[in-house]
């Protein structure tokens, strides 16, 4: 008579996406280790469970937005499975690695109460398109966006006198209303906010011509916390806070403000640490433009967008920026985009791409690296014409968000 068997099998069947597979890791009784690349089957094994897991940790940068995830599932359920072998016989398993692409552009439909996050895929060419996402008519006149370290969107609601948060998973299934994960209210019609390297969220009041900071931990949870910090303007003419509106932090953590009454300004990091009246390092008038928002490009340049009509964007390269009242290095009129486009938000791409959008128009318009190396009178390279079932007529934040998972 022929021994009983004491050891079994274990056939992985292992199906590559187009870009390839990842690892396969199996471990199992008696301290079994071992690691497959493609279809393998494993002889004497000991029977017992085994644990099959799959390598998700391949990321591919994206060249627009975000990046592309090779993810593989086990027998078709999650990023890990087990499988019992018995002695005699030959389990088996099946693993299929696919791709995800992470990431969006992500536009505040100020008059629809609106926040849409387009497709990467739709980024790259002009036309009408619908927007994978839509949290809607739960933050009143979405006024500016900004993403913190763990890939969490704030939103200011302008008429709502609040920030909104929603995290990255909330954004890929938004489909009509989403509660957010934190609501802090308080605020003072806010216009523009940030969140620097430490977690602080910063808020421009532009009611009161101020501008606050929450700390980490007092925008964890929802509430009406007093800020940490209050910045204001003690002159007579508000000369650096002047209805404050845009907000954006340099590589040294400086924080720039563009205000629509007139003004851009650069508030030291030393004077972010506690309350007081804001003494600018820099301070440029350009009331000609009428400042929105503002955003610095990889090279450490600071661009504007202007609201005055016909609109403008100026650019401030990264050597004038030490220097008060200079001349932009670059001034873009809008005229191509009408008399009046009343251009607000402002981003840019990994392609060095500026997008920004209109308050007269759903839409978001990108303008190339080439035609913002000197001035003129551009028309966008890219314009992306949002329908949304709320019908909205004009936007104002937009960033891009790298960590969003659109379905």
């Amino acid at each position: 008579m022929a021994p009983k068997p004491t050891t079994g099998s274990l056939a992985v069947l292992v199906s590559a996406a187009a870009q390839g597979s990842g690892a396969v890791s199996i471990t199992g009784p008696g301290g079994y280790r071992q690691r497959i690349t493609s279809s393998t089957t494993l002889s004497t094994l000991a029977p017992g469970s085994y644990t099959i897991a799959t390598d998700t940790t391949q990321r591919l940068q994206d060249s627009i937005v975000g990046f592309r995830a090779l993810v593989g599932t086990v027998n078709g359920m999650g990023a890990t499975g087990s499988v019992t072998v018995t002695a005699g016989d030959t389990a088996r398993a099946a693993v299929a690695f696919g791709v995800h692409r992470f990431g969006g552009l992500v536009v505040g439909g100020s008059d629809s109460n609106e926040v849409l996050e387009v497709m990467p895929g739709q980024l790259s060419a002009s036309g009408s398109i619908t927007p994978a996402a839509d949290i809607d008519s739960v933050v009143a006149h979405p006024a500016a966006v900004a993403l913190d370290g763990g890939g969490n969107l704030w939103v200011v609601s302008y008429d709502g006198n609040s920030i909104a948060m929603f995290t990255a998973a909330q954004r890929a299934t938004a489909r009509g209303r989403v509660a957010p994960a934190v609501l802090i209210t308080g605020l003072q019609h806010p216009w523009g906010i940030a969140v620097d390297g430490s977690g602080t969220v910063w808020v421009a009041n532009q009611l009161n011509n101020t501008v606050v900071g929450y700390t980490a931990s007092q925008v964890a949870v929802s509430g009406s916390p007093t800020p940490t910090v209050v910045l204001s303007d003690t002159t007579v003419a508000q000369a650096y806070l002047n209805s404050p509106s845009g907000l954006a932090f340099d590589a040294a953590g400086n924080l720039w403000v563009a205000n629509n009454g007139g003004f851009i300004d650069e508030i030291p990091r030393a004077q972010l640490a506690a309350s007081g009246a804001v003494k600018p390092a820099v301070v440029d008038s350009n009331p000609m433009v009428q400042p929105s928002a503002l955003a610095f490009d990889a090279a450490g340049n600071l661009w504007v967008t202007g609201y005055n009509p016909p609109s403008f964007v100026i650019e401030y390269a990264q050597q004038q920026l030490a220097t008060s009242e200079v001349t932009p290095a670059v001034t873009l009129t809008m005229s191509a985009l009408g008399p009046s486009a009343r251009l607000w938000g402002i981003a840019f791409d990994r392609r060095g791409y500026l997008w920004t959008v209109s308050t007269r128009a759903l839409a978001a318009y990108a303008f190339s690296p080439a035609q913002l190396a000197a001035s003129g009178s551009p028309t966008p390279t890219t314009t992306l014409t949002i329908t949304s079932p709320a019908h909205g007529t004009g936007a104002q934040g937009v960033l891009l968000d790298p960590f969003v998972l659109l379905q």
